[in-house]
């Protein structure tokens, strides 16, 4: 995709918003929670593009499946079918499609052990 120009952007504060900050500062510590809260400002004030968001995030969470599956939140509408076909993305929602599966395989093995019971 070619470079978008310089666009202020808006993130509405809502309890998703707040719920994922969060779950960021939870998982990485309120060092990385600053620094995506900087990232997200320069966004706002037109310093970065979105791709420039989206990049910068995704180094920020680099292995961390879970925050980027949630970042698609953020994405701006008109990004989120590219952002939803970036390699990163796909691993992403793989990884977690994967443990919900290993999850579901583990309470259906304990459900059988305890009507074995």
């Amino acid at each position: 995709p070619q470079p978008q120009p310089l666009q202020p952007a808006t993130v509405r504060v809502t309890p998703q918003t707040i719920a994922y900050v969060d779950r960021v500062m939870q998982a990485l510590g309120s060092d990385v929670a600053k620094q995506f809260g900087g990232i997200m400002a320069e966004h706002a004030q037109g310093r970065i593009n979105t791709w420039g968001l989206i990049a910068s995030v995704l180094l920020l969470f680099h292995g961390r499946h879970e925050l980027i599956v949630g970042f698609e939140a953020f994405v701006p509408p008109g990004y989120k079918n590219e952002f939803s076909a970036l390699p990163q993305y796909q691993a992403a929602q793989q990884h977690q499609a994967a443990q919900a599966a290993q999850l579901a395989q583990l309470q259906q093995q304990q459900q059988q052990l305890q009507q074995q019971q």
